[in-house]
């Protein structure tokens, strides 16, 4: 009886060390707050240059290296066929309070903010065809849903949006020369 006493609580206590270590883990990984390009780590972003539509891990890191990440951004895939598409929905966060999330929507201009989203999304993701996003909760924008297509944006800048990420420099000037 005593044996089996103690081995319960050996269990425990290595259970519980191992949920403390995990969450430190959690914690340690968490994404800063990007407001805005500046803050963009583009070097970081690299290393899901050629990714597809169905990686769901590179997607999802991806898009919380972008501005707005801090508004609990969700996704959908559609990858079951052509054209590839990625709905992603930016909603207020439980733990913030909704003034900030009113005023990054409101302070930016959503339509320049998500383009550029969509261009980073564009040029790191091969086969991605159309990106969406919703921006739930904001009564002020008339707009609330912005679609955009690779084939529309690589005419409206003239360049194949892939060949911006062949290496990090390309999308840092990319940008800079598009403020």
């Amino acid at each position: 009886m005593k044996n089996k006493s103690l081995i319960a609580m050996m269990f425990m206590t290595i259970f519980s060390f191992s949920l403390v270590g995990c969450n430190d883990q959690a914690t340690q990984k968490s994404e800063p707050y990007i407001e805005d390009f500046t803050q963009v780590e583009f070097e970081k972003l690299m290393k899901y240059r050629d990714s597809y539509v169905g990686d769901n891990s590179a997607v999802i890191n991806i898009v919380t290296g972008l501005p707005g990440n801090r508004y609990n951004p969700s996704f959908n895939l559609q990858t079951q066929k052509e054209p590839y598409e990625i709905a992603i929905n930016y909603t207020v966060n439980d733990e913030e309070v909704d003034e900030s999330y009113l005023n990054f929507w409101n302070d930016n201009n959503p339509e320049e903010v998500l383009e550029n989203n969509a261009i980073i999304l564009f040029s790191l993701i091969s086969n991605v065809d159309l990106i969406e996003f919703d921006i739930d909760g904001i009564d002020s924008l008339s707009n609330h849903s912005y679609k955009y297509s690779r084939e529309e944006l690589e005419s409206k800048y003239n360049l194949e949006l892939a060949d911006l990420s062949a290496n990090e420099d390309s999308l840092d000037d990319f940008f800079k020369e598009k403020e």
